[in-house]
């Protein structure tokens, strides 16, 4: 069934959401079935028109039973599907806590169905099987009772229900308790009303949706309802929850009648010469009829209250130059809770309508500014083509980064020959990583360290070191770079940091190189050419370096001189170049002896070898010294000049805790007077000397 017409629903789809809700309300005040008393057509047109204007999935209207133990759905729309359908009924005593707070005529609100923790049986129950993501239901009330309840539901997504959608439920309550009032009278067979609520209704609402401001809704509404009653004057009351005072927003009345000349004005409160009106009593949900002995002094007189979501927002008083009826007093009680929801409902819309005022002269104000900022951002465009001209000339990376998260404000093109990234590229990166993440680990302490300094300082201060950063590929480049603070906020805080970043890595690699080369020179310089074991040059700057050592930590220190027995025979018989061979056998057994990396066996001169022994006493020399004995016995090099018929040697040792008055000259002169007389016993063994 479609409810509005084509025409209508196009328009409607493009008004706010506040324009949507209002056109519903107009639309269910003309609906017939309302008044008519065919609760079904009704109920019918209430759930498609309210659940289209509150663009909500179901829209639901449930009946409370007789024996006030069940409720019964009448009607329900799915937007989604685009149909009605009914039949559930649900026990009270299935949901105490849920219905309980209904039948009390408060309103629940669920804005995400799995946080509803207050109403745990109920989510799992109701909400969680039918995927209901949020609820909003509010109470049908009639005679100060509920007697049904309106489900709104919200499938699938969250939904946070504002003021002004609870207002529209409360409106569409009322007007569904008006049809049920309607359904009764009907089935009772009710006389004829004293107006007609057909005509009464559509006219109330046409009031709030056409008028230009609350005050003149409320006359409107007034001058309906005076006219409506045959009343001489009606008049229309708002009431805060913490103003004691009601005032007077709106009357409709006969100005030639004498007996109103006392009545007050707009705006004023309500006067103390009505101490009979019980205005607490009309607070706590209670109307009041004034006794006819006021007859005389106010003509007959009527107030009722009007509620919005169980709680009195204001009072309708009606005067009377007859006679009171009693059946006026009930059909203001009816009319006052849709006059009452109503009044809230627009007194929402204008807030609203103030609201969107306010936003579009915030938005006129942002659109004036965003012009002026454009046109400021034009010329700074001009004098950025300038600069770019002469950043693209560049060789050399140039950036800004912003100080406080270190993300990427400008960087040059450069970089993609560099590092082979886009500068677009970069700076997308560093929204999520700082620039420093590309430097490599050794040197980005360094880097933040520079940085930290030069944040710290007020002046012009540049600082620069070279740092390997990752190219886009992987491998690591060298790069130079200059960074200083280039500008501050006010006070006077670094905002945003300029740098240059030079590629030098070729330079780098070069200067590795040569460093690589140097190095071998050396090693080479240091080294025996023969034996391949450090030489004499290498011998001194060890002891010295050991002797140094040694006197500070107050350690031992051993030396080893030994020598190749009858050596010179040797190369008389053998010729030079096996000597050669024999002194570089003779090397490689004295090194597999000499196990620690902190020793070292160099050629001291001729057929002599040397062994310094950091941190060794004298008798682990001693033992060092025998260990090289049967290596180079092990050898079995033969020598028909030796006693023993094959190579021996003659070893000389000395240790010391080195004093302070002394130099390492003397531990070699005490290694060799061991060494000397060695050979003086015969050869083929060690002698010590233990410097005390």
């Amino acid at each position: 069934m479609q409810i509005f017409p084509q025409q209508s629903v196009t328009s409607a789809s493009a008004q706010s959401a506040a324009e949507r809700k209002q056109h519903g309300l107009l639309v269910l005040a003309q609906c017939p079935a309302i008044y008519s008393g065919d609760l079904a057509a009704a109920a019918s047109t209430v759930t498609q028109v309210a659940g289209e204007a509150l663009a909500v999935e179901r829209f639901s209207i449930w009946l409370l039973n007789a024996a006030g133990d069940r409720f019964q759905q009448l009607d329900t729309y799915s937007l989604g599907q685009k149909r009605h359908f009914a039949g559930q009924s649900l026990a009270v005593a299935s949901y105490p806590d849920y219905f309980a707070t209904l039948t009390a005529g408060t309103g629940v609100a669920i804005s995400k169905g799995w946080q509803s923790t207050h109403l745990p049986k109920f989510y799992r129950g109701w909400l969680l099987p039918h995927q209901v993501s949020a609820l909003l239901a509010v109470p049908i009330r009639r005679n100060n009772q509920t007697v049904g309840a309106i489900w709104c539901e919200q499938v699938g997504t969250a939904r946070a229900w504002s003021t002004a959608d609870q207002a529209f439920v409360w409106s569409v309550g009322a007007l569904l308790s008006l049809a049920l009032e309607a359904q009764q009278n009907r089935s009772e067979a009710v006389a004829q009303p004293l107006f007609q609520q057909d005509d009464l209704y559509p006219k109330i609402a046409q009031a709030l949706g056409d008028a230009t401001s609350q005050t003149a809704a409320l006359t409107e509404i007034a001058a309906c309802l005076g006219k409506a009653l045959d009343a001489n004057r009606c008049a229309i009351w708002s009431a805060q929850p913490d103003d004691p005072a009601w005032q007077l927003m709106a009357e409709y009345g006969d100005s030639d009648d004498d007996s109103l000349a006392s009545h007050p004005r707009l705006g004023a409160a309500l006067p103390a010469c009505w101490p009979e009106v019980d205005l607490q009593a009309v607070c706590d949900g209670q109307s009041l009829l004034l006794p006819s002995l006021l007859a005389s002094a106010m003509g007959n007189f009527i107030a009722v209250r009007t509620v919005y979501q169980g709680v009195a927002n204001g009072c309708i008083t009606v005067h009377f130059s007859d006679r009171q009826d009693p059946a006026k007093f009930t059909k203001l009680q009816t009319i006052s809770s849709y006059v009452g929801a109503s009044l809230a409902h627009m007194q929402l819309m204008t807030q609203e309508a103030a609201q969107r005022l306010d936003l579009n002269r915030q938005k006129l104000q942002l659109k004036r500014e965003t012009i002026e900022r454009e046109q400021v951002e034009q010329a700074w465009h001009e004098s950025q083509r300038l600069i770019q001209g002469i950043i693209d000339a560049s060789t050399n990376i140039l950036y800004v980064l912003d100080c406080k998260d270190g993300h990427i404000v400008f960087i040059s093109r450069w970089l993609e020959q560099v590092l082979g990234y886009q500068p677009d590229e970069m700076m997308k990166l560093s929204e999520k990583h700082k620039f420093e993440e590309l430097v490599h680990p050794d040197d980005r302490q360094d880097m933040l360290s520079q940085r930290r300094q030069l944040k710290q300082t007020k002046d012009s201060r540049v600082v620069e070191g070279e740092y390997r950063l990752r190219h886009h590929q992987g491998q690591w480049r060298w790069l130079l770079i200059r960074e200083t603070i280039f500008q501050r906020d006010t006070d006077g805080r670094p905002s945003q940091l300029f740098g240059t970043a030079t590629d030098i890595t070729d330079l780098k690699q070069a200067e590795e190189s040569l460093h690589q080369m140097n190095g071998e020179l050396e090693r080479l310089a240091r080294l025996d050419g023969l034996t391949q074991v450090p030489n004499r040059r290498a011998f001194d700057d060890y002891l010295q370096q050991s002797w140094q050592g040694s006197q500070r930590q107050q350690t031992p220190l051993a030396l080893i001189i030994c020598d190749i027995d009858y050596f010179k025979n040797y190369n008389d018989t053998y010729g030079h170049q096996a000597g050669d061979v024999c002194l570089k056998e003779v090397a490689q057994s004295i090194c597999q002896a000499v196990k620690r990396p902190t020793d070292l066996v160099a050629r001291y001169g001729g057929e002599e070898f040397a062994i310094i022994l950091p941190n060794t006493t004298h008798q682990g020399a001693e033992q060092v010294a025998s260990e090289i004995q049967q290596t180079v016995e092990q050898l079995q090099v033969p020598h028909a000049q030796s006693p023993l018929q094959q190579v021996t040697l003659s070893l000389g040792i000395a240790a010391i805790t080195p004093p302070f008055d002394i130099s390492p000259e003397a531990l070699i002169a005490i290694a060799d007077e061991g060494l000397y007389q060695a050979k003086a016993d015969g050869r083929n063994r060690y002698c010590s000397e233990v410097v005390e």
